[in-house]
């Protein structure tokens, strides 16, 4: 029966290793994400404990996702204690938004394939009537090329509205306004592929437009024709003293071009803009502003961190917003979290009281002052140790665990003590435990080999009168105990 308890004992004390063991070791399976959302203009969310192993994830609101967007720094801490001594020696021991009347006229300019400027009526001077087409050919390329223009700046306008800010306290407005700024050259047109066609369109235009300018221009340059003027008469010097006779001379008036300088300006922004360079920056600009457009009016505002795993008993997230440079330009309060679920060893150390105790037996002589037998004294029914315990549970969110318990004590003669039982566990950081439970310890024990039971089972007498001497066994016995012990951790 001893060598069957120590092996039950031995091996309950193995599982609390190995528990042990594996329980530091435990890695992080793929859970669902916990969210804790952060609102900048109102009340967060947040979670006081989580299973362990499970992630968590930041949801932050109103954030400028085009200048920002977030992250998540944690740190955690194991409230777990040292092995006890007692049991390290042990095991050597033993093992060695929008403007609408902007927006589709500018949508019903946009559409429309270019037309030659009509007349208002046919001219009867032809003259008149080609610089008329000159002059409308002109207003048409100097709008088209301030329409280039706005769709060129129709990031930037976006930007500008975005602003530098980290936060967007009502992205409902920011969303008209942008919607606004778009309509305003592109009308109601929803579709991407049909708003970077009309850029592409503009430009054709423009070299519809150019072309039919020049060909006026040049039909001008040819209708126009210098004057030549006789003239007769005579050229007297301011003093009258000579005088010069002129008779049918000739003289040739060159007339200035008509639209010369309108022209050449109309040529500079025409080569400016037919450059192969330039017009692919242009179509970039203006197809990046349809594009950030989108993006806005499609934009949650909303950010989300990378989630991190809960893998300790207590862990502290920081959530953070970095720019384009990874630095930190806001760091928001830090979420502690509790973990439960986690299947954990933990040790204590302290008093343990076990309701057994020694036998006690003294000599008692008879009338002619010989010894003749033994008679049971006072009873030790205590027995006190010092020892530790070791507790497997799973932790939980609240200060306090029910545990199953299983330790050792170290008597004065070296004897081992062994326990089992259940726990109560208070706080976390500095752990106390009460248990109760049945105890298995080395107690003396009367040893009868000697001795004949009398009248009285409290009353011994001796075989032989040579032979009397009270004997003991150190026998282990089992018996309740209840224990108060405690643990200062060490947060890892």
């Amino acid at each position: 029966m001893k060598t069957k308890h120590f092996i039950l004992l031995f091996a309950f004390l193995g599982m609390l290793l190995t528990v042990n063991v594996h329980a530091r070791k435990e890695v992080s399976q793929k859970t669902p994400n916990n969210f804790i959302t952060i609102n900048p203009f109102g009340c967060d969310s947040t979670i006081k404990s989580i299973n362990y192993g499970d992630r968590i994830k930041f949801e932050i609101l109103n954030v400028n996702t085009f200048k920002v967007n977030g992250y998540t720094t944690s740190k955690s801490v194991n409230f777990d204690s040292e092995v006890p001594a007692i049991f390290t020696d042990f095991a050597k021991s033993k093992t060695n938004t929008k403007d609408t009347t902007m927006s589709n006229s500018s949508s019903n300019k946009n559409q429309n394939a270019f037309v030659s400027p009509p007349t208002s009526q046919v001219k009867t001077n032809p003259l008149v009537q080609k610089q008329d087409e000159f002059k409308q050919y002109f207003n048409s390329l100097i709008e088209l090329y301030q329409e280039i223009n706005s769709y060129t700046s129709l990031e930037d306008n976006l930007y500008k509205e975005l602003s530098d800010s980290i936060f967007i306290r009502n992205t409902r407005v920011l969303k008209e306004n942008c919607e606004s700024q778009y309509q305003a050259y592109y009308g109601s047109l929803d579709s991407s592929f049909e708003a970077k066609k009309i850029v592409l369109n503009v430009l054709n235009r423009i070299d519809t437009t150019f072309s039919g300018l020049k060909l006026r221009y040049e039909e001008l340059s040819t209708m126009q024709k210098d004057q030549v003027i006789t003239m007769n008469g005579k050229l007297q010097s301011s003093d009258n003293k000579n005088t010069i006779s002129i008779t049918n001379a000739q003289v040739k008036l060159e007339v200035q071009k008509y639209f010369e300088s309108e022209f050449t300006y109309a040529k500079k922004v025409y080569d400016q803009i037919s450059d192969s360079k330039n017009k692919t920056i242009i179509i970039n600009k203006s197809h990046a502003g349809i594009d950030l457009y989108n993006k806005i009016k499609n934009e949650s505002f909303t950010v989300y961190t990378d989630s991190q795993p809960a893998n300790a008993d207590e862990v502290t997230f920081t959530p953070v917003l970095k720019n384009a440079e990874g630095k930190v330009v806001k760091e928001f309060t830090s979420f502690q979290v509790r973990t439960k679920g986690r299947l954990k060893v933990n040790f204590s150390t302290g008093y343990l009281l076990s309701f057994i105790g020694d036998d006690n037996y003294s000599l008692y002589k008879g009338t002619d002052g010989t010894i003749t037998g033994i008679s049971k004294g006072n009873k030790n029914s205590l027995t006190h140790a010092l020892g530790a315990l070791a507790h497997v549970y799973r932790s939980s969110e609240y200060n306090f665990n029910f545990a199953l318990s299983s330790g050792i004590s170290l008597a004065n003669n070296s004897s081992v003590g062994f326990y089992l039982g259940g726990s109560l566990l208070f706080l976390e950081k500095n752990r106390v435990a009460i248990t109760a439970g049945i105890s298995y310890i080395q107690i003396q024990k009367l040893n009868t080999a000697n001795l004949l039971q009398a009248s009285s089972q409290d009353i011994y007498t001796f075989r032989s009168s040579t032979d009397n001497e009270i004997k003991y066994d150190k026998v282990y016995k089992p018996g309740v105990f209840i224990s108060i012990t405690y643990n200062l951790s060490e947060n890892k």
